[in-house]
């Protein structure tokens, strides 16, 4: 276990080029998603533009915190400066965001460890457009300079918002996202794992090929690209000066399922010993069996 402020992994912020393109992407794999909130600080709603983003809501693994991939679109020309490094010309996962549960206490926490925080934030968003829930007060730890990975955290007043039953019954079974991989090439390797250490207060784990951080239920790996070849049959493009999120784990109630689903929506996959591994919007998605509890 990690900082007793953090809760565990919460959600992963994924840049997308267009929200309809995003959309069209996760449908084909066979996910729901809810419509897109458009957000001030990526340049939507009372800022003037129309970047925000879409949800697909998965299953919560640890009490407190939210599950879901978030479909995130940068307007650049209204959006906040502090969302630029994150999301600017940025296609796949940019960001993996924490629950926490003291959002005051872990700034606090991560600015002594020595993290380039901006002040906490704390705003407050209405009703989502369709009704669909009742708004929310957030505080949020906003990160800033230059990360090799991008972390942040999240304190909702309720995580109702992100748990609408209608829209968590995946048409190919998808339950929970459950982990990602990170690509680091030797340049960056101790970098990158130094400042995960700061980031969860603890020492990673040795897997086979890698290092794993593991906060609650969610785990974060590290890898190299050879290895993740190796494991999931993939060579994403990858930049050797900066580690890349390359891949979201997402448990399934049944492969079998999963695969007709995206069989008859004609999506591309790749069948690997965990399970398959498909793409969307610059981001690898291993589907794998749902393990026991």
């Amino acid at each position: 276990m990690t900082h007793s402020d953090l809760i565990d992994l919460d959600h992963l912020m994924i840049g997308v080029e267009s929200h309809e393109a995003a959309i069209a992407a996760f449908t084909k794999l066979g996910f729901l998603h809810r419509s897109v909130r458009h957000l001030p600080p990526m340049g939507g709603g009372v800022a003037g533009g129309v970047g925000g983003s879409a949800v697909v809501m998965l299953r919560p693994l640890t009490d407190g915190a939210a599950n879901f991939l978030e479909l995130a679109y940068l307007d650049e020309p209204y959006a906040q400066p502090f969302m630029l490094p994150i999301l600017k010309d940025v296609v796949g996962a940019t960001m993996l965001v924490h629950g926490t549960r003291d959002a005051a206490a872990l700034h606090g926490r991560w600015k002594a460890a020595g993290l380039d925080l901006l002040p906490l934030v704390e705003l407050s968003i209405g009703v989502a457009q369709g009704g669909e829930d009742a708004g929310q007060d957030l505080k949020i730890i906003i990160p800033t300079g230059d990360q090799p990975v991008w972390c942040n955290a999240c304190q909702y007043s309720t995580v109702s918002e992100f748990m609408i039953e209608s829209l968590m019954d995946h048409p190919n079974g998808a339950v929970s996202w459950t982990g990602v991989v990170i690509v680091a090439d030797d340049s960056v390797w101790d970098q990158t794992s130094d400042h995960l250490q700061v980031v969860y207060g603890a020492d990673p784990a040795n897997i086979d090929g890698g290092i794993r951080f593991q906060p609650s239920g969610l785990t974060i790996d590290m890898m190299s690209l050879a290895m993740l070849e190796d494991q999931f049959g993939i060579k994403p493009s990858v930049d050797e000066a900066r580690p890349r999120i390359a891949l979201v784990r997402v448990s399934v109630s049944d492969l079998n399922q999963t695969q007709a689903v995206l069989d008859a929506n004609g999506a591309q996959y790749t069948t690997v010993p965990s399970g398959l591994v498909a793409e969307a919007s610059g981001l690898f998605i291993a589907f794998e069996p749902m393990t026991s509890a």
